[in-house]
Order: C-alpha cells, then sequence, then structure tokens
C-alpha cells in the first residue's frame, strides 16, 4: 500500500492474493466448487481486481484449488506463491537441465527452500547462501547440495567459493531476491550461457543491470521473474 510493491494499488484497494476459506456462493457457470468445499486460492489474478485481505472474498474460479485435507489453513495459504515463483524460475521454460548447477541466495526463506526441492525435482544440484552458519542445517535438511555462509555483510568471496563448488564452470541459474549492487558479483558466477534472475529488491540500492550493456552471446542473460496470470 506505500507504493513500493511491483504493482501499484489503484486505491481504494484491497491487497493480497493468498488465501484459504471456506466456499460461500458460486457464480453462474461455474460446477467445480459448491458450497462449503474448503479451497485456496492460486496467485493468478492482479490485486488491483480481487483482493483477499478481508472477511469475504471474491475471485475468478480458475484461480481457486481444493485445499489438501493434510494441510492446515496457513499451510494451504502459504503454499503456492514460493511454488510457483520458484518452478516459473527453475522448470518453466526447461533453461535447468539434470546436473546442473543453480545458485539460491539469501536461501533461507519459503521461495528458497521451494526452490532448492525444484532444483532437486529437476535433477540438478541446488548451492543455497546464508548470512549465518545457525541455517546451515536447515538448508542442507532441505536438500542443498552445498550452503556458503557469506557473512553478515557478504564478505566472503563468493564468485570464487562458487566457482571453486563447480569446478570453474560456474552455474547456470542464480535466482536472487536481494537485487543491489551485490548483483555484480553473482554476475561472476554464471556459466556462459547461464541467467541471473532477479525476483525481488531486498536491497534498495541502485541494482547495475549487466544486460543493459552490450555482451557477447556466451555472457550471461539477466533476467527479471515476474508472476503473470
Amino acid at each position: 500500500m506505500a507504493g513500493s510493491y511491483l504493482e501499484l494499488p489503484e486505491l481504494p484497494a484491497i491487497p493480497g492474493c493468498e488465501a484459504v476459506g471456506v466456499v460461500e456462493a458460486v457464480g453462474s457457470g461455474v460446477t467445480r466448487f459448491t458450497p462449503g468445499v474448503r479451497v485456496v486460492t492460486v496467485t493468478a489474478f492482479d490485486q488491483n481486481d480481487y483482493g483477499v485481505c478481508a472477511t469475504h472474498a471474491l475471485v475468478p474460479a480458475r484461480a481457486v484449488v481444493p485445499r489438501p485435507a493434510h494441510l492446515t489453513p496457513v499451510q494451504g495459504a502459504a503454499l503456492w506463491m514460493p511454488c510457483l515463483t520458484a518452478y516459473g524460475a527453475l522448470a518453466g521454460d526447461g533453461h535447468l537441465r539434470p546436473g546442473d548447477h543453480v545458485l539460491l541466495t539469501a536461501a533461507a526463506s519459503g521461495v528458497r527452500l521451494a526452490a532448492i526441492r525444484t532444483a532437486r525435482r529437476l535433477g540438478a544440484l541446488p548451492i543455497a547462501t546464508t548470512r549465518t552458519p545457525a541455517k546451515t542445517a536447515t538448508l542442507l535438511d532441505a536438500g542443498a547440495a552445498h550452503v556458503i555462509v557469506t557473512g553478515q555483510d557478504g564478505e566472503q568471496d563468493l564468485p570464487a567459493r562458487v566457482l571453486d563448488l563447480t569446478d570453474g564452470h560456474g552455474v547456470r541459474t542464480v535466482l536472487d531476491p536481494v537485487a543491489g549492487p551485490g548483483v555484480r558479483a553473482l554476475e561472476r558466477t554464471v556459466a556462459p550461457g547461464g541467467r541471473l534472475v532477479l525476483y525481488g529488491r531486498l536491497d534498495l540500492r541502485e541494482t547495475p543491470i549487466p544486460a543493459r550493456t552490450p555482451s557477447p552471446p556466451d555472457q550471461p542473460v539477466l533476467q527479471h521473474a515476474r508472476r503473470h496470470p
């Protein structure tokens, strides 16, 4: 609502796209659901068209799925955003291949944990970064092949460490929610023909965009990952 998100609100606005609840009514022509069914929303609509941070929400039927019985309401609401973000960035067009390395920065969040599992399902090898060693065990248990502890200020030489772990080849894909000046270091970890995907901006400082300047065909391609309805 402050106007800092990638999608500006059209005031007055109801924010939010992740919700769980019980169907109270369905529109004409809707046959997949009936009143009383427990459902969750999938992030497949514009928040300016349908907001869910309220006691009742109107959403398109195409953006609703049954809530799995083994998931709590909180788990159900929190499932789709991180999983779809990870899947779209890593598996959407088949760029990441079995045996490839993928670098996941700030890896102890929901999206990055989903990305670890997605990379593993694709046969790729996830390299996770974290600022504190306390999160190392969690990331390894989640499936990370390697964990790099960068420190609070990212002082460890990340490119050198990544190249060491990949036998000098670099990674096929970097998935980064931080942005900022650190993008320059991430660029140096990408293998020829690889991708650097930014999907957030935790660091509000200016982000240098490698793809803004001409580069040879074998240089990494910078992408901005964004969900599309």
